[in-house]
Parts: structure tokens; C-alpha cells; sequence
């Protein structure tokens, strides 16, 4: 059996490979609920501010690249891998 490993980057596209996979080894469909669907579920922001610490009062990093020390971008990618590990299906997870 030849396996492609698929580019995961989105919540979608795990979505994808998902169906693709939960295909492949022929589950049932009906087992899981016709009306059942994954998604992202965010809640409104509070405020656009960093709300505490060195940056508060600035807005807050929507990309990567806004993000000023590579030590942050370090501790928050640590941590989304393991809320990530930990919390599977949490509605918390964000990247």
C-alpha cells in the first residue's frame, strides 16, 4: 500500500486528510452522526491590545512576522505543539 503524506498548514486541510483517511480504512460514516462536522470555533476579541506585560497597549500580532522576539515566537510555537499534543479536538487550539 503507497502512502502520500499530506502538507498539513490549516485546520482544513486536516480536515481533508482526515475524510481521506477515515475513507481509507473503510469506517462507517453513519457511526460518527450525519450531522457532525469539524470546525473552528473562536470567540470575539476582547479588546485589539496586548492586555499585560512588556507589550500591553500595543496591538495585538495577527502574523508571525509581526511578532518582535524570536524568543516569543520560540515559546509560542512550544506551546501550540504541546496544547496541540495534549488537547486533541480543543476548541482552544490556535495557530
Amino acid at each position: 500500500m503507497l502512502v502520500k503524506k499530506a502538507r498539513i498548514q490549516t485546520f482544513d486541510d486536516w480536515v481533508d486528510v482526515f475524510h481521506q483517511w477515515r475513507d481509507d480504512i473503510g469506517y462507517p460514516t453513519e457511526l460518527i452522526g450525519q450531522d457532525y462536522h469539524f470546525e473552528t470555533k473562536l470567540g470575539e476579541l476582547e479588546t485589539e491590545e496586548i492586555e499585560f506585560g512588556h507589550f500591553a497597549g500595543q496591538r495585538k500580532w495577527e502574523k508571525v512576522s509581526e511578532i518582535p522576539d524570536q524568543r516569543i515566537k520560540d515559546a509560542l510555537i512550544h506551546l501550540i505543539d504541546y496544547q496541540g499534543d495534549t488537547e486533541f479536538a480543543s476548541v482552544e487550539q490556535q495557530r
